[in-house]
């Protein structure tokens, strides 16, 4: 489990939750959190909960990072859940027609309950 200033990763009720505390993600924090995130996924299972709570700002780079995940996780029979996404970006998601593609849940739990 990683447990440093950018990412906690956890289990809950057997899944993994990561949970990000970048206020903003960049293309200065993309690569590292995609590559713990994708090496924390693959050994547990590829079922990611991703709360995004601490986020607050997200541009190509933060898009990029979720869309490469869910394509990852969804290639290896796996499966992401976002969750508690700021509404700016839920709104930016929805101008670029990403809710579609993107799994966005309410809350923790849902996310959760979402993988099983």
């Amino acid at each position: 489990m990683i447990d440093h200033d950018r990412l906690k990763t956890q289990l809950r009720d057997g899944r993994l939750v990561a949970t990000i505390r970048c206020p903003k993600i960049t293309d200065f924090e993309k690569p590292g959190l995609l590559s713990d995130l994708s090496k924390e996924a693959a050994a547990n299972g590829h079922r990611l909960a991703l709360d995004l709570a601490a986020v607050q700002l997200m541009g190509s780079s933060g898009i990029g990072l979720l869309l490469s995940l869910n394509k990852e996780l969804r290639e290896a029979g796996g499966k992401l859940a976002i969750c508690n996404v700021a509404d700016e970006i839920v709104e930016m998601l929805r101008v670029s027609h990403l809710l579609r593609v993107l799994p966005l849940h309410k809350d923790l739990d849902a996310a959760v309950r979402a993988l099983a």
